[in-house]
């Protein structure tokens, strides 16, 4: 077993301005050697946001349609997790869907479903200081589009460029 947690490089922002999805990027890489052609993550990215859009809310929600994604190259596979929030009657309640391959097969992911994981222990940091932020940021905020604004405002510090 690898005991040591791999770095979270925060990649930037996928804004879909057409359907105002706004993600921030993490990428986590078994092999820091490995090659991740950014404008290809980024696409397909965008492509799953699209589908989290068209087929996985409910009307139950208020969807604050902003949040992150992990792209997770690992050593068995890829997942893209995307973790977003949304309002039910005054709660926020916290999303994810994700998809993974094997291998590299990208174009081959299939959505997780409730037998799988969705969260290793190299990607906790990432989720606990995401969802720490969104915390301190809901307390503060008085109104929901206060609340967009300031999150998708408060950017992580450090941004690697691929």
């Amino acid at each position: 077993m690898n005991d040591r947690l791999r770095e979270a490089q925060y990649l930037g922002i996928v804004h879909l301005v057409e359907i105002d999805w706004h993600f921030r990027v993490y990428l986590m890489r078994g092999d820091v050697n490995e090659v991740v052609d950014c404008g290809f993550l980024f696409d397909n990215l965008r492509g799953k946001i699209r589908v989290i859009a068209a087929e996985y809310l409910s009307s139950e929600f208020k969807y604050l349609r902003s949040g992150f994604a992990i792209a997770h190259y690992g050593r068995r596979g890829v997942t893209y997790s995307f973790w977003h929030w949304a309002d039910w009657q005054g709660t926020w309640e916290y999303f994810c869907q994700a998809w993974y391959c094997y291998g590299r097969a990208i174009d081959g992911m299939t959505p997780l479903d409730r037998n799988e994981p969705i969260v290793c222990q190299h990607e906790v940091n990432v989720v606990m200081q995401e969802a720490l932020i969104f915390r301190e940021i809901a307390f503060r905020s008085s109104t929901h589009e206060a609340l967009i604004s300031d999150y998708r405002n408060n950017m992580p510090e450090h941004v690697t460029h691929c």
